[in-house]
């Protein structure tokens, strides 16, 4: 079965993965912009309220932190559960298979005690062992990063409903409309 290449030496499936998850970080960080009046001028910065900055932190780490105007802890929540759950699945399928080939290669030592040489069962011992470090390499890089990846989302979830981090930041820059045109003004919540 021939799969189809992309110009980066991904398959069609793998190109729409990436596309969807491109989409959906853009739409994200996009729900953080000001929003505009219908007049064509800034009608203020609408944070989310604190329940569902929590539920969309549950969705995925870092949303919460978006929508009250975290910025940098929401992109780097995000950013490094998306690395570490991408980092995992690639160890998965590494793992697997590496998991066939030392299968494959084991069916074949067991095979060469039908009357082969001695030579052909010591290289295939020798590939034997390189497989199998190869297979324990992939187990750990997947745990190790599933294990991080629940880690990102523990804390995620700890920020957003415990350390403040779906409140609405207490000092920024606010884009309004004066007198004199359009101006920024720096506020504080008390």
């Amino acid at each position: 079965m021939a799969v189809r290449q992309g110009p980066q030496g991904m398959d069609s499936q793998d190109q729409t993965v990436v596309r969807k998850v491109v989409t959906a970080v853009v739409l994200c960080l996009g729900l953080n912009l000001p929003l505009y009046a219908l007049d064509g001028r800034f009608a203020g910065v609408h944070y989310a309220s604190r329940s569902q900055a929590v539920f969309l932190s549950a969705l995925f780490p870092g949303l919460g932190q978006l929508t009250t105007g975290h910025r940098y802890r929401g992109t780097a929540l995000m950013a490094s559960e998306m690395a570490c759950l991408v980092i995992c699945l690639t160890s998965h399928e590494d793992y697997k298979t590496q998991l066939d080939q030392f299968n494959h290669e084991k069916d074949y030592y067991l095979s060469l005690r039908r009357g082969r040489s001695f030579r052909e069962a010591e290289e295939s011992w020798r590939r034997l062992e390189k497989l199998k470090d190869n297979v324990d390499g992939s187990h750990m890089r997947r745990c190790l990063f599933g294990a991080l990846a629940a880690t990102v989302y523990i804390y995620n979830l700890l920020d957003a409903s415990l350390l403040g981090g779906c409140e609405p930041p207490s000092l920024g820059l606010v884009p309004t409309a004066g007198h004199g045109g359009l101006m920024v003004v720096l506020s504080s919540r008390f």
